[in-house]
């Protein structure tokens, strides 16, 4: 027996969920996997993003874009960030580092500048206004969306594509 709150597995053919106890599990369709139907908890991704200068990025993205620092691990060269991770305060969050550091098989393979990353905000329009203070090129107006999104994008000083929005996904 679990407890509400408790961590549960629910397994479907080859295919595992996990829940909290007290979650509904109701069947979809004809299929044997099962589908939450409360309390589940918002999936949590981590884009993660190389730069030639991570310190640099890490300020944009805090003083900017409202990230917070809640981890930075220094690499082993002069400005090098071995690993670091920010947070939204209204969720999320994004991985990144400096290039040039040890190779590590996956990452290395990321070139600074190719990453895109999407970043709900009920402040977009404070973010526009601290984007366009810092000096960022804007690469999509400020706008309304037939989706009903409140948007821009811009990109870094290394060239990463960052869209700011209202839409939270369907």
């Amino acid at each position: 027996m679990t407890s509400p709150g408790e961590m549960c597995w629910e397994v479907a053919d080859h295919r595992a969920s996990v829940t909290t106890a007290g979650s509904r599990f109701s069947k979809t369709g004809g299929s044997r996997w099962f589908r939450l139907d409360a309390m589940t908890p918002q999936p949590t991704v981590w884009p993660a993003l190389r730069y030639d200068d991570a310190p640099r990025a890490i300020r944009f993205l805090v003083d900017v874009l409202g990230f917070e620092e809640t981890l930075v691990v220094p690499g082993s060269a002069e400005r090098e960030v071995a690993h670091a991770e920010l947070r939204r305060p209204e969720g999320g969050g994004v991985m990144l580092g400096s290039t040039g550091g040890p190779d590590d098989g996956v990452h290395d393979a990321m070139k600074p500048g190719t990453g895109a990353v999407y970043v709900v905000s009920d402040r977009v329009d404070e973010i526009h206004r601290r984007v366009r203070a810092a000096g960022a090129e804007i690469t999509l107006a400020l706008h309304d969306t037939e989706y009903g999104s409140h948007t821009f994008s811009l990109r870094d000083g290394e060239g990463n594509s960052w869209t700011v929005g209202t839409y939270r996904g369907a």
